[in-house]
């Protein structure tokens, strides 16, 4: 049986019997399976989205959709998102359990499985607004990213941990601004107390992202001893990337390496997986779900 048709024949059933079907202890692990590598995507993703609307989307499902389907749809996966929280909120709250604590973990290893990472980190991008996540820790966060910033023969999946972490920071600073002025103040306190000096995490969503400017926009109008405060603050981020010391063009190279691997793909290939499925799969990314422009960037970073 072809990927295909076995996911239309899913799509056939009605409510009832789709749920029955999921209850099949050999159905769920195999649609993870899919999702992680099938080039089924427009039916995948169709199918995530019916589940998500009848209640019927495992935690599993859901952190799996999104590991391989936020990086270059993030509108249709927060849709997405947005329907299972508000049909299930069992799910919304084991998921708002199992996230920040998986990071925290995770960070604090010796030994990080980074694929895992990244996976929490995108969950923790794409999930932040439709339920409370802490915030991972900044402090770990810009431990990694100056380790990954200065390996000498970074691998693929590194370069896309470190523009993770950086879109991370980013959705950190951004949700403090749209919190309240009291938490960007103490935000961006931590981001300016970073024991590495100057931090190259706090360097490059301003060289890359301009973050200074999404932030002063939050504050525009608010008069008052902390408003000025926070300016004062804003106004310091925005220094570091001019004192860091690291040339321009040395800090682009990953960037590039990044937007050439977007744009070139991947040669497809042939592969029958261990279900027997034949399946061809490209590197390159989502090829019917894409959006009209090229993405670069892993999550929602814009360069």
């Amino acid at each position: 049986m072809s990927e295909e048709h076995f996911l239309t024949q899913l799509l056939s059933l009605s409510n009832d019997k789709l749920s029955q079907s999921l209850s099949l202890g050999s159905i769920p692990p195999l649609l993870v399976q899919l999702l992680s590598c099938s080039s089924q995507r427009l039916l995948l993703h169709t199918l995530i989205s019916r589940l998500s609307s009848l209640s019927l989307l495992s935690l599993p499902l859901l952190i799996t959709y999104i590991k391989h389907y936020y990086p270059s749809n993030q509108l249709l996966v927060k849709n997405v998102i947005s329907i299972a929280f508000d049909s299930s909120p069992s799910l919304e709250l084991a998921y708002s359990q199992l996230v920040p604590k998986a990071i925290e973990l995770e960070l604090g290893k010796d030994e990080k499985s980074y694929q895992a990472l990244e996976t929490l980190l995108v969950c923790f991008i794409a999930g932040n607004e439709f339920t409370a996540l802490p915030p991972p820790s900044i402090d770990s966060l810009d431990r990694l990213y100056t380790t990954l910033s200065t390996l000498p023969n970074p691998t693929r999946q590194l370069d896309q941990l470190r523009l993770t972490i950086l879109t991370t920071l980013s959705t950190i600073l951004t949700n403090s601004a749209a919190t309240s002025l009291d938490q960007l103040e103490s935000t961006l306190q931590t981001c300016l107390s970073l024991s590495s000096s100057p931090s190259i995490l706090l360097q490059d969503p301003e060289q890359h992202l301009q973050i200074s400017t999404e932030l002063n926009k939050s504050v525009t109008g608010i008069v008052g001893d902390k408003a000025r405060h926070v300016k004062d603050l804003i106004g310091k981020l925005r220094k570091i990337s001019s004192v860091g010391g690291r040339e321009k063009g040395d800090s682009q190279d990953w960037i590039e390496r990044i937007r050439r691997r977007s744009l070139l793909g991947g040669n497809a290939e042939k592969v029958v997986n261990d279900a027997g499925f034949e399946k061809t799969r490209r590197d390159g990314g989502d090829r019917e779900l894409e959006r009209s422009e090229s993405e670069a960037e892993v999550v929602s970073v814009r360069f």
